[in-house]
């Protein structure tokens, strides 16, 4: 070969590497098993070929402890190492899907009872409900807003960690202090989750910043993180009146790392605490109707659609919209698998099912479940819009909201369907606010810089959950997730729901959810509690 010909030839190869490179996006690969993890390195590393690229695969972030690693890939490197039999999937970033965690709720109000009116001193109506097991006659926002009733517990969560997995909270409020007039010792522990780096991410140890609490652009979801925590386990607003707080912000991130913080810290610790991770985020899209060119609805192609797509249409096929644009939740392989991590390692984790009415599946093989459903954008990108998000996880409680109304119905809201475990109180629901500047708020009478408000949203709903299972875990120290959803499932009053079944256009449908309110269930002999709760195992729905 000549000169000219070497000096054509290796331009060509860089000319081919530029393309490539050009091309590469990042992606998160999730292996199935840890033992897989070694061999799986070296193979990317070494740019075997087959289904592995053949070249040396870039890390973008490689965590010691996940069965997830970002690498750059071009999109048919992608989509040929999917059929690596060790791999569980491959999928863009985050950030690369424009994507970006996001509070679980509606709107923040400073509502009291079931009412519009604000007072400080109305109470949470979910923990009444929640406790009675049953409606009280024309009690909603609708009739009697009002209603008179002793919720009386034993279990406060002493000696449980629950972990609120949201915004940043200030541990002064008066809502998480030791004693219910606002005075004492604060419950909310900062722990320095960044201690962990040496094992989580494979760096230094840091400094966990938690502050502000107030700061202009995330003020609603640190609020959020406040009134969720104030339903799990605030001292006049919530269950777990004794256990202990932590908290870790997910928002900031774009990875599921905070997932294996908490992990790798419950793994750890040493007082046998257990620990409840109420998770009210959700990933969600939204697409314009216009760019939507094929619906795959239970079976049936639907192609060609670009702008002809009408509101009515998309709510046949159960994609959630407001006439211009759908909105539907969406879920992640790599954070899900973390979730999955953390719950055989003991966490018993409870997420928000979501808050744009869609219908979540289960998963089947069967191509007419609405688990297959999908839309493609003239773009080619597809989404499977009936499958939930994050809370659809195996082994998740996930939780759906109820309405305010007399008549109790879900929340019209609510995400729905088979994948929904139970129902909670999700309207207008009394909590803890650090912000004093929102209209119409309450003050908090033990320290006026404080305040009482309300949120809606299945985020408020799983709260109660995570209290009422806070509660349970104070007397089931080492109870499992399945035990939790056990006592769940038998507790909870079957066909209270007031189930309208007119279908994806009917958005107090529960479309296939089993009709289960939450119940907060004591059994107690003279006041003291029995040792341990009768359970069962059953199979966690998925």
């Amino acid at each position: 070969m000549s000169f000219e010909d070497e000096r054509s030839s290796s331009n060509k190869y860089k000319a081919k590497e530029i393309k490539m490179a050009s091309q590469e996006r990042e992606y998160v690969v999730t292996v199935k098993k840890y033992n897989d993890l070694d061999k799986f390195y070296s193979d990317m590393d070494n740019g075997i070929g087959g289904y592995i690229p053949a070249r040396k695969a870039i890390v973008t972030n490689k965590r010691p402890i996940s069965r997830n690693t970002n690498y750059l890939l071009t999109p048919e490197e992608a989509e040929t190492l999917k059929q690596d039999p060790r791999v569980l999937n491959v999928e863009l970033t985050l950030s690369e899907q424009n994507l970006r965690f996001k509070p679980a709720w509606v709107d923040t109000s400073s509502l009291w009872n079931k009412s519009s009116t604000v007072d400080n001193t109305y109470k949470n109506w979910g923990l009444l409900r929640v406790f009675r097991g049953a409606q009280i006659n024309n009690w909603g926002t609708d009739n009697t807003p009002n209603a008179t009733g002793t919720v009386t517990t034993v279990s406060t969560g002493k000696n449980v960690d629950v972990v609120i997995v949201d915004g940043f909270i200030d541990p002064d409020h008066p809502e998480f202090s030791v004693s219910s007039d606002g005075m004492g010792t604060s419950r909310v522990q900062q722990y320095n989750w960044y201690s962990l780096n040496p094992v989580v991410t494979g760096g230094n140890a840091g400094t966990y910043t938690y502050t502000p609490y107030i700061d202009g652009f995330n003020d609603s979801i640190n609020n959020h993180g406040c009134l969720s925590a104030g339903v799990v386990a605030g001292n006049t607003c919530g269950w777990a009146r004794d256990a202990s707080i932590y908290n870790i912000n997910p928002y900031t991130t774009d990875s599921s790392v905070f997932i294996d913080y908490v992990r790798t810290w419950h793994s750890a610790k040493t007082n046998g605490n257990p620990t409840i991770m109420c998770n009210n985020y959700e990933l969600s899209v939204t697409v314009p109707l216009s760019d939507i060119d094929k619906v795959k609805f239970k079976g049936k192609l639907y192609s060609g659609l670009a702008g002809s797509v009408t509101d009515y249409q998309a709510l046949v096929w159960g994609i959630p919209n407001d006439t211009v644009y759908a909105t539907f939740p969406v879920r992640n392989t790599a954070i899900e698998q973390d979730l999955i991590d953390a719950i055989n390692a003991g966490v018993i984790v409870i997420g928000s099912a979501g808050n744009n009415g869609a219908k979540i599946g289960t998963y089947s093989n069967n191509n007419f479940n609405d688990y297959n459903n999908y839309l493609e954008l003239t773009n080619g990108m597809r989404y499977y819009y009936s499958r939930g998000t994050i809370s659809a996880a195996v082994g998740v409680i996930c939780v759906g909201a109820i309405s305010a109304l007399a008549s109790e119905t879900k929340r019209t809201d609510s995400c729905c369907g088979p994948r929904v475990d139970l129902y909670a109180p999700g309207t207008n629901i009394q909590s803890s606010s650090q912000i004093p500047s929102i209209n119409m708020n309450a003050q908090d009478t033990r320290n006026t810089f404080y305040s009482l408000a309300k949120f809606s949203g299945t985020s408020a709903a799983a709260s109660h959950v995570a209290g009422v299972i806070a509660c349970w875990a104070e007397v089931n120290r080492k109870g499992s997730t399945t035990q939790a959803v056990s006592y769940l499932s038998v507790n909870s009053m079957y066909g209270q729901i007031n189930d309208t079944k007119g279908g994806p256009l009917d958005s107090t449908d529960l479309q296939g959810s089993t009709n289960r309110y939450l119940r907060f269930y004591e059994p107690n002999i003279g006041g003291t509690v029995i040792d341990n709760y009768t359970l069962k195992d059953i199979t966690i729905s998925f």
